[in-house]
């Protein structure tokens, strides 16, 4: 028989088990929010890469044309690509800070920074999707359309996972 003594004496043995299993129960949320974090992490680092690849497609996208607005619409994009891929690159960074620290305290004093930082990723992701709105709507070729309108998807996307990251 399972016996626990506290303050106020012997607690009954169902009870007991209604504390272990609540122990139970904490311990597996907590599991299932790192492993949520770690497919988060994953995420991030595959829409790192996408992103990167845009640059690199939206910049040779933009040789071939020098010297004429379509030039400005890829190389625009292009900028919006790079600049998304350092955020998602940073959101990911600060995840990886936020799991190697062990002590809650601490955790307690960097979840409000790391909440505020991918708010504001998440406002620089929002205007983004307008900036690739913007040469969407503007373009011709369509090579172009087809990668910018990719992207945007992909912007939104982003968008969301950094709008979805809980941190306890």
């Amino acid at each position: 028989m399972l016996e626990c003594y506290g303050n106020k004496g012997r607690v009954r043995p169902a009870m007991a088990m209604t504390l272990w299993a609540f122990v139970l129960l904490i311990s597996g949320v907590l599991t299932l929010s790192a492993q949520a974090r770690s497919s988060t992490q994953s995420d991030l680092a595959a829409k790192e890469k996408r992103f990167i690849a845009y640059q690199s497609d939206f910049i040779d996208l933009a040789k071939p044309v020098q010297n004429s607005d379509e030039f400005e619409y890829a190389y625009s994009l292009a900028t919006i690509a790079g600049e998304t891929a350092d955020q998602v690159d940073a959101a990911f960074v600060l995840l990886q800070i936020y799991d190697a620290v062990s002590c809650k305290e601490d955790k307690a004093k960097i979840s409000p920074l790391i909440r505020g930082q991918l708010a504001t990723y998440s406002k620089y992701i929002t205007l983004s999707i307008k900036s690739a709105n913007l040469s969407l709507g503007a373009t011709k070729r369509p090579g172009l359309v087809a990668e910018a309108t990719q992207m945007r998807d992909d912007l939104r996307e982003i968008k969301s996972i950094f709008d979805s990251i809980q941190l306890p």
